[in-house]
């Protein structure tokens, strides 16, 4: 009976394992797509001079942004699963063992990890190199449009205040979820 019970935490535990490693798979796969397409498109702003295009970028780096995170989340929580139901609870009732616990790779890595280097690899994809330019730009034609007089834009004048708050905005959001979050 135990070996049948032992065999069915393992079960869960491969599954689970399975379900991790096609997270991570998706993740890597969308952020080589963001970093192609984004890429791409700021050769296509630069060489076209379409320099009003830059302000897109936030929005859609926001809505990549707090997908990365919920998928971060979704996999803390079946690590914490691992952790606290099968490794903690389950295997040693089985076995009939209460300590130490079997897998402690977690627990050594949340305590060592590099945890401020993710965190600046989050800060420097989206809020410099996604909201950066936006925010740049925003700034450059506001200040030439005041100190030379008109100056040719794809949107009227009056929005770029507007759209360089909101690109703002949507930076301190990041950036604060990325300093403050626990993911």
């Amino acid at each position: 009976m135990p070996t049948e019970r032992l065999n069915v935490v393992l079960a869960e535990f491969t599954a689970l394992r399975n379900e991790i490693e096609l997270k991570l798979k998706m993740v890597y796969q969308i952020y080589v797509i963001y970093f192609t397409a984004l890429g791409f498109f700021y050769g296509y702003v630069v060489a076209n001079q379409k320099n009003d295009l830059f302000l897109a970028v936030p929005i859609v780096s926001l809505a990549l942004f707090f997908r990365l995170i919920y998928d971060q989340l979704v996999l803390r929580k079946i690590g914490d699963y691992i952790r606290s139901q099968i490794s903690e609870k389950q295997i040693p009732s089985i076995i009939g063992r209460d300590e130490p616990s079997l897998m402690q790779w977690s627990q050594y890595y949340r305590s060592s990890g590099p945890m401020k280097f993710y965190k600046a690899s989050y800060f420097l994809i989206f809020v410099l190199f996604s909201v950066g330019p936006a925010i740049w730009h925003n700034l450059n034609v506001i200040r030439s449009f005041g100190a030379t007089g008109p100056c040719y834009t794809a949107l009227p004048i009056w929005t770029y205040c507007p759209i360089l708050l909101i690109n703002l905005a949507i930076g301190l959001c990041m950036a604060l979820m990325i300093i403050i979050y626990k993911y």
